[in-house]
């Protein structure tokens, strides 16, 4: 989970020019990072933001008249994969029956 930390939050930093990321322990052992998206971020910046905020299990956004803001909360125990919902079983694969494309 530790690397998964770093590295959304490395990308968040990096998509916002380097603004800090507050990292928050929350109860359970879940963590929140939240960065300040700057008001002349490139469309490349919202970019790699919203696929960072993508690698975590729970994001937000937030606006107020003096910022913009995203968060995002990373769980314990959690080996998050967007492309597992949408990846189709190989023909080894028999833990799951193979679903209808519908």
């Amino acid at each position: 989970m530790r690397a998964r930390v770093s590295h959304i939050a490395a990308r968040l930093s990096a998509a916002t020019g380097g603004n800090e990321v507050a990292r928050t322990e929350l109860p359970g052992g879940a963590v929140r990072l939240d960065v300040v998206i700057p008001a002349d971020i490139s469309s490349a910046g919202r970019y790699v933001v919203l696929a960072a905020l993508a690698d975590a299990d729970g994001y937000g956004h937030g606006r107020t008249e003096s910022e913009e803001r995203v968060w995002a909360t990373i769980d314990p125990g959690t080996s998050h994969d967007p492309y597992q919902s949408n990846r189709s079983p190989r023909p080894d694969d028999r833990r799951l029956p193979r679903q209808p494309d519908r």
